[in-house]
């Protein structure tokens, strides 16, 4: 479900329920565990529509500045 480029609603309610019930310093282990890059991290969040501060304050660690991917990509 994690590298899915859509999901069925049962799949983004357990994905959503996912990331309603980890605890932030487990989310790495999606990472190291899972591998998984932070992209499909990332896309599962968007996907499930999980608006939870705590995953978001932590997938947000992991943003370039606005003015570093300007400068990447001229």
């Amino acid at each position: 479900m994690f590298r899915a480029a859509a999901l069925t609603p049962v799949e983004r309610d357990q994905l959503w329920h996912v990331f309603a019930c980890i605890h932030t310093k487990n989310l790495v282990r999606l990472l190291t565990r899972g591998g998984l890059s932070i992209y499909h991290i990332a896309r599962a969040i968007h996907l499930s529509q999980a608006r939870f501060g705590n995953v978001i304050a932590w997938i947000n660690q992991f943003a370039a500045h606005r003015a570093l991917r300007g400068a990447a990509h001229p």
